[in-house]
């Protein structure tokens, strides 16, 4: 596909919550960019948020985003043709490909037309459309947000034990006293460490 090239963009989300004006639903936030841009030009808006181009994965996510995320122009959707893989579709994030809500017109159609390699989907036509990835649209970016929540609620608190750990260097402490603090930091640490743990697993 000559002027496209979509590599997966491997980081996730790093929202605390929905950023202004995004839509939430279960796990993720969902916005639009700011312009019409190319499918290639908007994964890179998408990641200039630190998000990435939409992955959908149930009729129920696919109905949020169409009532409650996007205009009534054609909209871009991280699903692009991969001719490697077993169904021919892939999601630029890689995520797996369990849903799908072609059109009946790109159902027909999507290996004869070499050229229209992405797709797009709107509010007034609920299914999704093939196309060429140079036209313009608006595009649709997601947030993982809860899984940051997880990941910078820990990084908070490992900074402030680094904090004190460099505090109690720069004062002048018995060897005893740097000895239970010492002790006393790792011990905080090995728990925080055990409490990202459990979160994380409590998420998935």
């Amino acid at each position: 596909m000559s002027g496209c090239s979509h590599q997966s963009v491997a980081k996730r989300a790093v929202y605390w919550e929905c950023p202004a004006d995004w839509k939430q639903w279960n796990k993720k936030c969902y916005g639009m960019t700011k312009k019409p841009l190319t499918f290639d030009e908007n994964k890179n808006e998408c990641a200039l948020m630190n998000a990435q181009m939409v992955s959908i994965h149930s009729y129920d996510e696919n109905a949020v985003i169409i009532y409650n995320v996007t205009n009534s122009t054609r909209t871009w959707i991280g699903l692009v043709r991969n001719d490697t893989k077993f169904n021919g579709l892939k999601w630029v994030n890689d995520d797996n490909v369990n849903f799908l809500k072609l059109s009946d017109e790109a159902n027909a159609s999507l290996f004869l037309n070499s050229n229209k390699r992405c797709f797009t989907m709107s509010y007034l036509v609920k299914n999704w459309h093939q196309t060429t990835c140079s036209e313009k649209h608006w595009g649709l970016c997601q947030v993982e947000f809860y899984d940051y929540i997880v990941d910078r609620k820990i990084d908070a608190l490992k900074g402030n034990v680094k904090l004190l750990q460099q505090t109690l260097l720069n004062i002048e402490f018995s060897n005893q006293s740097k000895l239970f603090w010492y002790e006393y930091i790792f011990y905080m640490v090995t728990t925080l460490n055990s409490i990202y743990v459990k979160m994380r697993n409590l998420l998935n």
